[in-house]
């Protein structure tokens, strides 16, 4: 047989998976209809990189545990990242992937959290996934890695008075002549400030607690005793003598009301302190104004002026907005975003400190993002709203506008984005049950090719653990996903944009015998992967990377479950006899497993034959050496002796979808070949074929030819890839689609 009637038809390159509904036969002949486990360097197909463990945090790591979620502080060129990770109900923080060491040791429940990376501080919300979660005070905490201490983010107020601190007088001194007020400034690590007892209203006028003393001449000395000690001298629900780190004793002038900082005791053990300060070097020292003081969580509001007393609602999520810190989660009012005071994240004004994104619309508050340029975007389930800071208190900024309806995201974290050289926002990418969505100021569906696969995904679980990582330097978006009937993620729904214009899809699964997949983040260039407890037994002790170096996934036997499944397309039926493919020739390298299975369209039919035949390089079929002959087959490809081996024709029997032929690459003990080229034809392409018929009796297209390369698992060390295909049809113009 010849292929003279026939002409090659190059496929133009691998674009990835395509599942749109209808007949296979349908997707176009550079897509796969199926895969899993594959990458796409350009112009070919390979198998995705494995996932190696990166780092081990050593044995009892996490106690134990998988991670449930974890989250990256970033910290200045060169210093290591801090990961923080949520195991068990526990908080943890390893330092570039050191031991870890524990955060939070009781996080109320809690499933999932978010970081918000503001200066030197980390502000940290807990949730159940859905809304936050824990027993009042449940404020945000604050993590200061520089210390490695974790306190709330407010100082919280006592049931009753603050104690206040006994002044008597001293012989000598500069304190000018008359009546002083003198009161105790509380400060956690963060640098929050608070009096603990006061009205928000400046300047502090009606302190509940100071105590006064009337400098007389010659004893112009006050000597202070019994500083009270905060958590010590007076208890605060939730709160503990080590959430006070500093304290600062502050005073009127003579007969005024305005406190100013005299004199710090830089811990909160030490109980006496001297006042040593006339009234114009007074006027000179801290002011106690907005901006150095915080009253965060005002617990005198009314209930008219905030849905409750704030300090006690926990808080899903948290984010920057310029210089203002913004939290969301509120199981109480999903739509409601709290508003830091401008370069106070921990100053929240309960009477004009948030606003309420669309009331009573049964819809929650799941992501925001913003740059320092633009306005503070909102998602929430089913819209995504914009807000701006106008530069007064947010309760006066323009009403938040719906810029789009029907797109948002039920995941914490079903919102990433991408920033430009100058770190402003370019585009963010949105984890929507109808697939995943670019928003660069209009919204654009970037898994439309792939759409009967994402409807298959158990959406209704994104709120249990779903997760979308933008991988800028990869060019590529990992959506850590719950395959069908999952209730938790099970895969990663990888989009390959390297050519913007032509993004390609995959499935990457970890192997059976590797942990599974829980949490990912992306630090740099580097994609990190956190784990359940998993098959192993070592729990999250591993954090783990897609490492283009490595076959396999660490773990157990430590291997890839690759199948890559790649239909050319279909050949169309003339009307009265079908119009079959010619053949199909393909180039690999590595080693591994190759299937060839001929698909019949539009119906069952009889099983027919192939002829392999092929060059360069040693194989093995069904456990037969074949040693090809030299030359370059795609040029030889015209003459019978480039189709039919000497002496053998190999026949390879196969069943209409099931019961693929085998060829193994490399054959036995030949290793890696650096090149090999196959070639596939149909034994029957000069005859006459059945014509299969689709409903209403027209004429079909009538068979595939499916390439699958690896449907058996990898050991460590094997690799493939393919880079190039042609199939071969009638010159007519009868060619794959």
């Amino acid at each position: 047989m010849s292929l003279a009637n026939f002409e090659p038809i190059p496929i133009g390159g691998f674009r990835g998976l395509m599942t749109l509904p209808g007949l296979p036969s349908q997707v176009p002949a550079d897509y796969a209809i199926a895969t899993q486990n594959c990458a796409y360097p350009p112009g070919a197909v390979t198998m995705r990189p494995g996932a190696s463990r990166l780092y081990d945090m050593g044995p009892g790591a996490l106690g134990g545990n998988g991670v449930s979620h974890f989250e990256i502080f970033r910290q200045p060129a060169p210093a290591a990242s801090y990961y923080v990770f949520l195991a068990s109900n526990v908080l943890y923080a390893s330092l570039g992937g050191g031991a870890p060491a524990t955060l939070i040791g009781d996080c109320g429940g809690a499933v999932h959290f978010r970081l918000a990376q503001y200066g030197a501080n980390a502000f940290i919300t807990l949730s159940n996934g859905q809304y936050g979660v824990g027993a009042a005070p449940t404020s945000p905490y604050i993590w200061t890695p520089a210390s490695g201490r974790v306190s709330r983010m407010c100082l919280g107020h006592p049931a009753g008075t603050v104690p206040v601190a006994t002044l008597a007088l001293g012989a000598g001194g500069n304190c000018s002549l008359g009546v002083h007020r003198v009161a105790v400034l509380f400060e956690t690590a963060s640098g929050f400030r608070s009096f603990c007892n006061v009205s928000p209203a400046f300047p502090f006028t009606n302190l509940i607690a100071f105590a006064s003393i009337n400098v007389t001449a010659g004893n112009q000395t006050i000597n202070v005793t019994n500083v009270p000690r905060y958590g010590t001298d007076f208890a605060v629900a939730g709160y503990s003598n080590t959430d006070c780190v500093k304290r600062h004793l502050c005073m009127t002038g003579a007969g005024l009301l305005t406190y100013f900082i005299v004199t710090t005791i830089a811990d909160n053990t030490s109980t006496t302190g001297t006042i040593n300060i006339d009234d114009f070097t007074l006027a000179s020292s801290p002011l106690l104004n907005a901006s150095n003081y915080a009253n965060y969580w005002d617990v005198t509001a009314s209930a008219s002026a905030s849905p409750s007393v704030i300090q006690n609602i926990p808080r899903a999520g948290a984010v920057t907005y310029g210089s203002r810190l913004v939290t969301w989660g509120d199981p109480g009012n999903r739509s409601a975003l709290y508003i830091s005071d401008p370069d106070a994240p921990e100053s929240v004004n309960a009477s004009t400190g948030f606003i309420i994104v669309n009331r009573d619309d049964g819809q929650a508050i799941t992501n925001c993002w913003a740059d320092k340029y633009g306005p503070l975007y909102i998602t929430k389930d089913r819209a995504i709203w914009a807000v701006e800071d106008n530069g007064d208190v947010p309760a006066n900024w323009a009403p938040p506008r719906r810029i789009v309806p029907n797109l948002g995201s039920i995941s914490l974290s079903g919102v990433d984005y991408e920033t430009d050289d100058m770190g402003v926002v370019s585009s963010a990418y949105i984890l929507n049950e109808k697939g995943l969505y670019k928003f660069d100021g209009a919204a654009t569906e970037l898994s439309k090719n792939i759409r009967p696969t994402w409807k298959a995904l158990n959406s209704a679980k994104f709120n249990a653990g779903a997760e979308v990582r933008v991988d800028a330097f990869n060019k590529r978006i990992y959506c850590l996903v719950p395959g069908p009937g999952q209730n938790s993620p099970d895969r990663i729904m990888v989009m390959d944009y390297q050519d913007d214009a032509d993004p390609k899809w995959d499935t990457w699964i970890p192997a059976t015998n590797s942990d599974m997949w829980t949490s990912i983040q992306v630090d740099g260039n580097v994609p990190l992967i956190a784990t359940a407890a998993g098959i192993s037994g070592a729990g999250g002790r591993y954090v783990r990377t897609f490492d283009p170096t490595a076959n396999y996934d660490a773990g157990g036997a430590g291997n890839v479950n690759f199948s890559w499944f790649y239909r050319t397309g279909a050949i169309a039926p003339e009307m009265r006899a079908s119009n079959m493919f010619g053949g199909v020739a393909f180039e690999a390298t590595g080693i591994g497993t190759l299937n060839i299975k001929y698909y019949l369209i539009g119906g069952s039919g009889a099983a027919t034959s192939v002829f392999f035949n092929g060059r360069m390089g040693d194989i093995s079929t069904n456990g037969n050496a074949v040693t090809w002959l030299a030359g370059d087959l795609f040029t030889d490809l015209q003459s019978p002796m480039a189709i039919i081996i000497p002496g053998q024709a190999l026949t390879f029997p196969i069943a209409v979808v099931n019961s693929p032929t085998s060829i193994t690459l490399g054959g036995p003990g030949a290793g890696v070949l650096p090149l090999a080229r196959y070639y596939v034809q149909n034994a029957l392409a000069t005859a006459p074929q059945r014509e299969y018929t689709a409903i209403g009796g027209f004429p079909v297209r009538a068979a595939l030819i499916h390439l699958e390369f690896g449907q058996n698992q990898f050991a460590a060390g094997q690799a493939a890839v393919i880079d190039r295909v042609r199939v071969y049809a009638r010159p007519d113009g009868s060619r794959p689609n």
